[in-house]
């Protein structure tokens, strides 16, 4: 399932062979879109404060123009924008050098208008998910839903890269202790409540195959605690993305 924020259309896709010519179906059919690496996407609401800095009216330190003032001036939207947007530089060749996917890239995420989205359904999911002419006849990439959790963390934690953004946006593992430490117990219990409440094995089977949490999966209650700290941590990491992102001019 898609998932609806502001005037765009996220989709997410996993098992990605070649992400660049995803893009490049976009270009080819005219389909202003942003092809993302997963791996630097966090959360709902570290997209949710990416648009509203996309959306907002402060000017690029570079002398260019906003997102809104642009659109004033007749200028269309660009994907480049909204990789600003994610990103707390003003250097748009190091931006453009990390956000976009690129061949090596698994896990995307494709932001789109939602009027493009709307009009050329088809042909949009076809730039994605097309079977090509090969005998084995496999998808470039396989859908996955965004929206059937309501903390918004967890359609995204399996494809995530914890290293990959904290080196990204200069988090430090004492920022991300500190901000685990500063939430209430009464945080805390609801997060866990939330985790034990749900059927959490697939995002736990990703974890553990990557040998990010315990090696014990028969276990549940050692799974639970797992899970728990896991989604505490991707929590701290989130709030932490999204000061470093409130505190930046576009």
């Amino acid at each position: 399932m898609s998932l609806l924020l502001d005037d765009f259309v996220v989709l997410g896709f996993h098992g990605v062979r070649d992400a660049p010519e995803i893009h490049a179906g976009f270009k080819r059919r005219g389909f202003e879109a942003a092809v993302v690496d997963h791996a630097f996407i966090i959360s709902h609401l570290h997209l949710a404060v990416s648009f509203y800095r996309f959306c907002g009216e402060s000017a690029f330190s570079t002398g260019a123009l906003s997102n809104v003032s642009a659109r004033k001036r007749g200028r269309p939207w660009a994907a480049r924008d909204l990789f600003t947007s994610l990103s707390l530089s003003h250097n748009l060749d190091r931006i453009l050098q990390v956000l976009p996917a690129e061949s090596k890239t698994s896990a995307v995420l494709v932001i789109i208008p939602k009027k493009i989205y709307d009009a050329h359904t088809d042909e949009v999911i076809d730039c994605i998910i097309r079977k090509d002419s090969q005998a084995d006849m496999v998808g470039k990439a396989i859908p996955h839903s965004l929206v059937y959790r309501h903390s918004g963390l967890f359609p995204f934690l399996e494809y995530v890269d914890v290293a990959k953004v904290m080196g990204f946006y200069g988090i430090t593992e004492r920022d991300k202790s500190a901000m685990m430490q500063s939430f209430s117990l009464n945080e805390t219990y609801a997060l866990a409540q939330e985790v034990l409440g749900t059927d959490f094995a697939p995002t736990l089977t990703a974890f553990h195959a990557g040998g990010n949490i315990c090696q014990c999966p028969c276990d549940r209650t050692a799974c639970a605690k797992n899970a728990i700290s896991m989604m505490l941590a991707a929590k701290a990491l989130e709030q932490c993305v999204v000061n470093k992102l409130s505190l930046c001019d576009v």
